[in-house]
């Protein structure tokens, strides 16, 4: 050791006391040359940094690489547990970007240490919160895949909350991207609203939940309305079957799954997780009867678009996904968030497909006035889906 603070190896090296480099003894290596720590000098004599800065670093290490485990465990109770647990239930519906915050943190006090080999951990810990933790959709196959022979539709979904929409830019929106059909939650019912759409021939399901350019060549039986206290709210769910110009028949639904909204007020105001916990069993009991009903339809290629209250990588989704295609993260870049309008940080909104549909893209529309952004998929009836 120099003064007992540098350590040397013999032979003209110095090695480095915070990452072990040997370094040739020149007097112009002024920095580790693996980690790029400079070296004091004192009375004369080079030194490495202190014990103090070498602990620091290594804390900073130790602290990147606890991140980055916690980041891997957060994403396994998302996909593994979901709601199955309160507290998922709660990171589900956080903005999840806020998980960066701790990232970028560490990044700067490493950058002040000069610890650039840190970089890597908290890099690999970034990119587990911006890829699969906020749900990032990066559809490669559709590089490479060739385009379905069959017939191209074109399906939206857009919950219109109960604020005054700007009903002629939707429809002048619809119109620019060729939307075929519109599956509506909540204020479409107003037959005021959707005066745009009937002015220009559209047809419309019995309660005005499905909006087709196409005609409506049958209505399925009403869905049964069933409603809980303590705003357990019931499902909406409109299913009809339109033909295509070419004679194609398929089946839309409009589907609006109860929220789970008032058991997380009640549980960030008053700590009522049995509140919480009552809203989650309703919303997979809910869910378990529209997918009964959705199972009728079966024998028909299918189309569903709708506000289901919870994101898809929440693990409760996997009976819709053993099922449907989710049109996002079949055919969609990036994030593809619906809610809120401002800055939205979550996808609640989606469309699915049978196995009939190739679905070809899949993005998400601009604010006309919801809380919800609309979102649209361009999907094509496969000629080899035999129906």
């Amino acid at each position: 050791m120099a003064d007992g603070k540098g350590a040397r190896t013999g032979g003209g090296f110095w090695r480095c006391d915070n990452c072990g480099t040997p370094n040739p003894e020149r007097a112009y290596v002024t920095n580790c040359l693996g980690c790029g720590q400079s070296r004091r000098v004192s009375g004369g004599v080079v030194l490495t940094q202190t014990e103090g800065e070498t602990g620091r670093g290594r804390y900073l290490l130790g602290i990147s690489w606890a991140y980055a485990v916690l980041m891997v465990v957060l994403l396994s109770l998302i996909q593994w547990v979901g709601d199955g647990w309160w507290g998922v239930t709660v990171l589900l519906f956080a903005p999840r970007w806020i998980f960066l915050g701790p990232v970028l943190l560490l990044v700067v006090a490493s950058g002040l240490r000069r610890c650039w080999w840190h970089l890597g951990v908290q890099g690999a810990a970034a990119l587990v919160v911006l890829g699969p933790i906020m749900g990032v959709s990066l559809p490669l196959k559709q590089l490479w895949e060739g385009r379905a022979a069959g017939e191209q539709v074109r399906i939206a979904t857009y919950n219109l909350g109960m604020a005054p929409i700007e009903m002629g830019a939707l429809k002048a929106w619809v119109d620019r991207l060729s939307i075929d059909i519109l599956c509506i939650q909540e204020g479409g019912r107003d037959d005021r609203a959707m005066a745009e759409f009937a002015a220009a021939g559209w047809s419309f399901s019995r309660k005005r939940h499905v909006a087709s350019r196409f005609p409506i060549v049958e209505e399925f039986p009403e869905f049964e309305a069933k409603w809980e206290a303590e705003e357990r709210f019931s499902t909406m769910l409109e299913r009809v079957k339109v033909r295509t110009p070419r004679g194609k028949e398929f089946v839309v639904a409009s589907v609006h799954l109860p929220t789970l909204r008032p058991g997380l007020v009640r549980l960030m105001n008053r700590g009522d997780v049995a509140g919480l916990e009552l809203h989650k069993d309703w919303w997979g009991r809910e869910t378990a009867r529209m997918l009964a009903a959705l199972a009728e339809t079966r024998e028909s290629p299918i189309l569903i678009g709708g506000d289901f209250n919870m994101p898809s990588d929440d693990s409760t989704m996997s009976a819709l996904k053993a099922n449907y295609q989710f049109g996002f993260e079949q055919a969609g870049w990036g994030y593809g968030y619906t809610r809120p309008t401002r800055l939205p940080w979550i996808r609640i909104d989606h469309i699915l497909a049978s196995q009939d549909w190739s679905v070809r893209s899949c993005q998400v529309g601009p604010d006309f006035g919801s809380d919800h952004l609309p979102s649209w998929c361009e999907a094509v009836l496969m000629e080899t889906s035999g129906r």
